[in-house]
């Protein structure tokens, strides 16, 4: 049960972040944004990637979207910290 509410804890953080003001984001230097997204975002993602799959109907297609998404996030990432 704790493990649930934990979770529910990281759901609810992302939720948060993806929430701030846009204002913030618009001043976010590309460097840090990347860094956070690959501290913070992506191992939260691919924790939950597989509860996603498990969903019925539209879980895998969910899943696969979330990885092709990370896989620009990372591409993109890539290219600005080199």
């Amino acid at each position: 049960m704790a493990k649930d509410y934990e979770e529910l804890e990281e759901l609810d953080e992302i939720h948060k972040y993806l929430n701030s003001d846009s204002k913030q984001i618009e001043k976010a230097d590309l460097k840090d944004l990347c860094k956070k997204y690959e501290e913070n975002v992506k191992p939260r993602l691919e924790k939950w990637l597989p509860k996603l799959e498990k969903i019925p109907v539209y879980g895998e297609k969910i899943a696969d979207v979330i990885r092709f998404l990370m896989m620009i996030a990372g591409a993109g990432c890539g290219l600005i910290t080199k």
